[in-house]
Parts: structure tokens; C-alpha cells; sequence
């Protein structure tokens, strides 16, 4: 019989080190941890996106509009962790981790940090729960599914595709591994592609006096080890994808860049906030990527929500984001099934 370690693929989640062997002391629990997403790029490009909220700033909250601070690898984000545990005048607030593009090193720098369950990353870079199956999810307990302390949201975004990109019927983004689905219409493959997106939202109360909280929005090195402590009360996390910059088929492994023609469908959706709050605030979301998305939301539009010293009110901005994409692919689809019932009555009436 092979031991059970043989059977792990060491290292595809975390780099060598104390979280890879922490995640290797849960594959028994979790026997997913043992496989690598083959999808998946372990080493791909990551970014982070920090917006904090001083608990100062909550008297005239109304006024405040926080600026975003961006990381663009792992190594930027551990020396910012490094300058925040060394500052011995910590001070009440909250934080934003907007966290796109995932990789081993990131991973291992937020899973140190905040002693993180390694499941939260699994199910977010998982394009595929079982390996070995072209479709499907794992089957999970609905009450394990509530015992856990994050929330997985899959959604689909409209896209218009290029002409070389709608004429392949089997494609995936290279980043994420996760699938463009398209269609035909009077037989030929349509110009628009639904791209399959995740997001995962994890918070936990923080355990140390100062109040405030930290949320983590994860969308898709060698350092100094860290003795981090509990810094922090309140956490949250936010898993999301990076935009689309190209793509495969999968059926003949064709690369394609510059995949889409005109970013979303139609212009994307709608600003969800009231319409006085769009003619105070005079621009609306960049719809480039959830991550960018949420940032303009929470450091524009954070007066609308009484409760955004609370990690909910960021979930709020997220479930509002992801519904608006849904209400897309509802009117796509709505439009096909109109046509349809159109050619069926004309052929009927001939």
C-alpha cells in the first residue's frame, strides 16, 4: 500500500515551508488538498488591493473616502504585513484585502498571516472539485457547508468575443482554468461567451481589544518568517478572477490573446446605487473585474451603507455586484428564447 504523503503533490498550493506543511496535516481531512488543479497557474500573477478604514475616520464616515493601496506581488504584500506588525502604535480600524489572481506565494503569505483553513483557497482555484471529471462539484453535507466560515459564489459574466474567439466552441481563460461557454444562432457560433467567475467571502471576529475588523477579497517568495500574533479582531476575506487576457481551447489547445472585442456585453451592467448617488458621485464602476468593481463601490459609495464598519456591508457590495451580472445573463438568455418562439410562430403560420 502507498503511504498516504506519497499520494500528495507536494508544494502545488504553497511553496516548501510552515503553511505547505500545515496544509499537508489537513489533506486527511480534506482529501482534495492531495491533487493539483492542473488548470490552476501556481506561479501565475497576483494582485492585492488594501483599503483601510481608520476607526478615526467613522465619526464623519459620510466624508471619508478611502484610497485604495495596490500590490502587485507577494513580496510588496509581506513587507507591508512586516511594516504593520512592527508599527507598535496600532490603532482601531478596518481593512479591505482585495485579493485577484491567486498564486502559491500569496497564498502562503495570507494563509500565515491570518491562519487561514486552506479550503478557502481550494474552493476558490478548484475550476474542477473532483479531478479526474470533466464537470461537477464535490458533494459536501449541507451542514458542512454551514459549519465553514466562508462563503463560495459562482456566477457567469456576459463577454463579447472577437471573431477569431467565437470561432472555437471550447474555450477556457489561461489564468484561471475556468470555462467561456458560447452558443450558436442559425447555426453559427454566437459573438458572445459566458465566462465562468468565482468569488469567495470569508470573516472571523478578531480576538484582541482594539475593535475594527479586516476583510479579504481574493478574485485570482523567499521572505523573512514572521511570528504575526493576533493582530487583528474582526476579519473577512474576498476571493475573486483577473480579467480576461486570453484564452485556450481546450479540445486543441490553441492560444488566443486579445480575446474580447468590447469588454462586456451591451456595456455591462447597471449601477445598482441610487440614481442620486450617481449624479453626486458623477462616474460609475470601471467593469473591468469584480476586484476594481468592489474598490470603487466601497471607497465611493461606503456613505450609502450605515453598517460599512461591519464586514457584512462589504458582502453587500459583492452579492449586489454578482446579482447585477446574473440579471445580464438572464436578458441574454431571455433574447434567445424570444427569437426562438418568434421563428416557431412564423414557420407555424406558413
Amino acid at each position: 500500500m502507498i503511504p498516504r504523503t506519497e499520494l500528495l503533490d507536494r508544494g502545488w498550493m504553497s511553496p516548501p515551508g510552515n503553511y505547505q506543511a500545515f496544509i499537508e496535516s489537513l489533506a486527511e481531512s480534506d482529501p482534495r488538498l492531495r491533487r493539483a488543479d492542473k488548470k490552476w497557474q501556481p506561479d501565475g500573477p497576483a494582485r492585492a488591493v488594501v483599503i483601510e478604514f481608520p476607526e478615526s475616520a467613522k465619526a464623519n464616515a459620510r466624508s471619508h473616502q478611502p484610497v485604495p493601496t495596490i500590490f502587485y506581488d507577494a513580496e510588496q504584500l509581506n513587507e507591508y504585513f512586516i511594516r504593520k506588525n512592527n508599527n507598535t502604535s496600532k490603532t482601531n480600524g478596518n481593512t479591505i484585502y482585495i485579493l485577484e489572481g491567486l498564486n502559491r506565494h500569496t497564498i502562503e503569505i495570507m494563509g500565515e498571516h491570518f491562519n487561514l483553513h486552506p479550503s478557502i483557497f481550494l474552493d476558490y482555484v478548484r475550476s474542477v472539485q473532483v479531478p479526474g471529471c470533466k464537470k461537477g462539484h464535490s458533494s459536501l453535507l449541507a451542514s458542512t457547508w454551514a459549519a465553514r466560515d466562508h462563503l463560495v459564489m459562482s456566477y457567469r459574466e456576459v463577454l463579447s468575443l472577437d471573431e477569431e474567439a467565437a470561432s472555437f466552441p471550447h474555450l477556457r481563460c489561461i489564468q484561471t482554468g475556468r470555462d467561456i461557454a458560447t452558443t450558436r444562432v442559425n447555426g453559427n457560433l454566437d459573438c458572445t461567451g459566458l465566462l465562468h467567475r468565482k468569488a469567495v467571502f470569508w470573516t472571523r471576529q478578531r480576538e484582541v481589544p482594539q475593535g475594527g475588523w479586516d476583510c479579504k477579497l481574493r478574485t485570482r517568495l523567499s521572505r523573512k518568517h514572521i511570528t504575526y500574533g493576533n493582530l487583528h479582531k474582526d476579519k473577512g476575506i474576498v476571493i475573486c478572477d483577473p480579467p480576461v487576457q486570453a484564452a485556450q481551447d481546450s479540445s486543441t489547445g490553441t492560444k488566443l490573446t486579445l480575446l474580447l472585442k468590447g469588454g462586456h456585453r451591451l456595456d455591462g451592467y447597471m449601477d445598482f446605487v441610487p440614481t442620486s448617488a450617481q449624479v453626486s458621485a458623477r462616474r460609475g464602476p470601471p467593469r473591468t473585474c469584480l476586484a476594481d468593481d468592489l474598490a470603487f463601490y466601497v471607497t465611493t459609495h461606503s456613505k450609502l451603507v450605515d453598517g460599512i464598519y461591519s464586514p457584512d456591508a462589504v458582502a453587500l457590495f459583492v452579492k449586489k455586484i454578482i446579482a447585477s451580472h446574473y440579471s445580464q445573463v438572464f436578458d441574454y438568455i431571455r433574447g434567445h428564447v424570444h427569437m426562438r418562439v418568434c421563428r416557431s410562430y412564423v414557420w407555424n403560420t406558413r
